[in-house]
């Protein structure tokens, strides 16, 4: 029969009892500072949730100090004083089930500190020239970005010194000149500006060569083979805007001297040791091209590229400093079948993706001391209830 140690057993208890006690007073603490004032009074005398609220939105979530709540939730252990979520003030989400689309809208309010960086930061917008080299019938999805790269890089130390400085002051306060000294924020701004497009054109593979080993029983050695396989590469061209191109000319010329640079005609080829996938890459027109098709590289640098950007994308790249796009319908039927598995898990993936509409993302300059952003996704024209549309995607994407 076993043993059991009794004084152990009561000592294990006691430290439950201690520990359910210390969680419950934790989280009486934690929902009393969430949603009362120090006299009780009702959150409906919070103005800035009244103001959050959206008789039109299906679901409002509002935490009434982002800041806070991170003080809250993580332990004070593991924060060591560390705050990265200093200058954040309140933060919504809201959900609309709208008639053709589902979408999802976010604030985040800003300290004036806080918000006077992020309006220098953003004040840049996506280049118009970019939207020369977008064909929209050719890309499944894009993700643009715009900010001034000047003025992070000179907003970028007084972040770090906000988030750190109150642990590793020292440390920060030298980390940060040093940053400023070596940097010139001037000279790179030119360089790289702080904007650019990355566009996904899809799937592709590729036959390569590798070398494998095989047991030779004859003389008990290894043989050294080569065997070729398939391998999925992303099709896709990034785009960069810069100013000055004198550095990039100086980093190509001696890519090309240490040979993994490829001068080829009007653009290079970069090599990736150890990668299937080539990389060329030009500088034209004041932009910066990277892609994975030799051809569209040269018809970009042979002015022959053909572009078709309809008025829609054109507002969403243009206007917003972050957009993204995703067509889950243009994927279907695109994906290796040796990268999804059985022909029973390729069926599915094919129907998700064709039951999937559009899918938008961006977020904008602050205005006033909010930072704003929204997602959203396209239904179906068939589809007459936005909720039964949701889901039913949940139950395609559960199904085995």
């Amino acid at each position: 029969m076993e043993e059991i140690d009794t004084a152990v057993v009561n000592a294990s208890n006691r430290v439950k009892k201690i520990k359910n006690k210390a969680v419950v007073s934790w989280t009486k603490k934690m929902l009393s500072g969430y949603f009362t004032t120090n006299n009780r009074s009702s959150i409906l005398d919070n103005k800035d949730f009244v103001k959050s609220v959206d008789e039109k939105a299906e679901i409002t979530a509002w935490i009434p100090s982002t800041e806070q709540s991170l003080i809250d939730f993580m332990p004070a252990s593991v924060l060591k004083g560390i705050n990265v979520f200093r200058g954040y003030g309140s933060a919504n989400v809201k959900l609309y089930l709208e008639k053709d689309a589902i979408r999802i809208g976010s604030s985040l309010t800003l300290s004036d500190e806080m918000a006077s960086a992020f309006t220098k930061i953003n004040k840049r917008k996506v280049n118009r020239k970019f939207l020369n080299y977008v064909n929209e019938d050719k890309l499944i999805g894009y993700m643009a970005y715009a900010m001034d790269s000047k003025a992070y890089l000179e907003e970028y130390p007084k972040l770090m010194n906000k988030m750190y400085g109150s642990v590793y002051k020292d440390e920060v306060g030298m980390a940060t000149d040093l940053f400023a000294l070596l940097l010139d924020e001037e000279a790179v701004s030119k360089v790289i500006k702080g904007d650019g497009l990355f566009i996904f054109n899809g799937l592709t593979q590729k036959e390569v060569t590798y070398k494998s080993y095989e047991y030779n029983e004859d003389n008990f050695e290894k043989d050294t083979v080569t065997k070729t396989k398939k391998e999925t590469i992303p099709d896709f061209l990034l785009m960069v805007s810069t100013e000055d191109t004198r550095l990039l000319s100086k980093l190509i010329a001696y890519g090309v001297k240490k040979k993994v640079v490829t001068a080829m005609q009007n653009y290079y080829e970069l090599s990736i040791p150890k990668s299937p996938m080539a990389v060329y890459f030009a500088i034209h027109n004041g932009i910066i091209f990277f892609g994975s098709d030799a051809k569209e590289i040269e018809q970009i640098v042979s002015n022959k590229y053909q572009a078709k950007v309809s008025s829609k994308h054109k507002n969403e790249l243009l206007k917003n400093n972050f957009a993204a796009y995703f067509s889950a319908r243009k994927l279907a039927g695109k994906i290796p079948s040796e990268e999804i598995g059985s022909p029973e898990k390729i069926e599915k993936t094919n129907k998700v993706l064709n039951s999937l509409g559009d899918i938008y993302i961006k977020s904008g300059p602050v205005k006033g001391n909010v930072f704003s952003g929204e997602m959203s996704m396209d239904i179906p024209a068939k589809e007459q209830n936005a909720l039964k549309y949701l889901f039913s995607i949940i139950e395609d994407v559960e199904k085995k």
